[in-house]
């Protein structure tokens, strides 16, 4: 085994450990022509990308394009890299490469669609989640069809009857509500029929379960991550950091994770007499996908969905004084994302939140922050149960 094979094994073994810190350590130990190798540099861009160091990403997968401009894993990885940072058309580029080359790859082309789905290319999205296997791409391409006002109604009817035939997923069962309502129709896509009902609040501080040194750890810790911020649409005056805030290797972290994994079983459990898909189906393998979201004076989360999870989860490490009714608090609806309404009412309901709150609930309802005037930041930890 050569120098550099050795080396790139080294790396593989960090990287498939989820060791993206030490993977970025030992490169610093390595000389120059062991590492412009395009498997090192793609393992190196990776692993920057995982612990939310984007530009670090875009540098190194740049570096692997110069050595091989066709390689698969650049790029998709450079795709995906600058779509993170919100250059989609750059990122599209790159897509577009990629099922030139591989037409017939199912990841290749689930990420042109999402390219064009950035852009609002619905056409074309839709067309290319159809050429993909991939989990979810047929909830993506129904969610195209749902939002194209052109579309084909039979088209929709059509898909949304052969997904209730799968397993359900969170993104398929909110298309589905929101339609129902707007339709005045039953909705029977068995994901969580009463969402509300499945909101679950506590207060960690009050519990004992967090204090402020755990939180001023916690930010500290974060803070010198130096991660880059997250290209987000739906964030008005504020940030939302990269990668997943869980693969920070701080004690903070960790400790938070232990309290999330402890929370998300008791979660089940405290529903584990419902027959509702999200139960029912509780997915066997996860992971835990961690962001911060911090907003400024005047600064709001507008209605969404996390489409890729099962459930998702807020932690108020830091709240504004209300100045004004609901000031900062959460709303629920089954409305959101620009998916035609046609002038009707949905249904909605205003969580209030304080400091030390945790609010668990299921992925599929849109969920949104009311604007605030106060001065103070609004600080959220926040997380999907993703299953993979």
């Amino acid at each position: 085994m050569t120098l550099k094979t050795k080396n790139i094994e080294i790396l593989k073994k960090l990287f498939d450990q989820n060791k993206y810190q030490e993977v970025i350590q030992e490169v610093d130990k390595l000389k120059k022509e062991d590492i412009d190798h395009i498997d090192t540099l793609n393992l190196i861009a990776y692993a920057y990308a995982r612990i939310g160091k984007l530009e670090n990403s875009i540098d190194f997968f740049y570096r692997a394009l110069e050595v091989n401009s066709e390689n698969y894993t650049t790029l998709i990885g450079l795709g995906d890299t600058l779509q993170e940072i919100g250059k989609q058309i750059e990122a599209l580029n790159f897509y577009e490469k990629a099922v030139e080359k591989y037409p017939d790859d199912d990841v290749a082309n689930f990420s042109l669609a999402q390219g064009y789905r950035k852009i609002e290319n619905l056409k074309k999205a839709a067309f290319y989640y159809g050429k993909t296997d991939r989990r979810l791409s047929t909830a993506f391409q129904l969610e195209c069809i749902y939002l194209d006002k052109n579309s084909d109604k039979k088209e929709f009817d059509k898909i949304i009857d052969e997904s209730r035939k799968e397993a359900p997923n969170p993104l398929v069962a909110s298309i589905s509500r929101h339609a129902a309502i707007k339709n005045s129709t039953y909705d029977n896509y068995n994901f969580c029929s009463e969402p509300f009902k499945f909101i679950n609040k506590e207060n960690l501080i009050q519990n004992n379960i967090i204090d402020d040194d755990l939180i001023n750890d916690l930010m500290r810790d974060i803070n010198d991550a130096n991660t880059s911020q997250k290209a987000q649409a739906l964030i008005i005056n504020g940030l939302q950091t990269s990668g997943n805030l869980f693969l920070l290797n701080s004690s903070s972290v960790n400790k938070i994770k232990e309290i999330i994994e402890k929370k998300i079983k008791l979660y089940r459990e405290e529903f584990s007499d419902s027959r509702e898909g999200i139960i029912k189906y509780w997915p066997k393998n996860f992971d835990i996908y961690g962001w911060i979201i911090t907003l400024k004076k005047g600064g709001e989360l507008k209605p969404h969905i996390h489409k890729l999870g099962w459930i998702s989860s807020s932690i108020y490490l830091k709240r504004p004084k209300r100045k004004g009714l609901n000031d900062g608090d959460l709303k629920f609806s089954f409305d959101g994302a620009e998916y035609p309404s046609n002038g009707v009412s949905f249904p909605e309901k205003i969580q209030e939140i304080n400091k030390g709150d945790m609010i668990m609930f299921p992925s599929s309802i849109f969920h949104s922050t009311i604007p605030f005037s106060s001065d103070e930041e609004r600080i959220t930890l926040a997380f999907d149960v993703l299953p993979t």
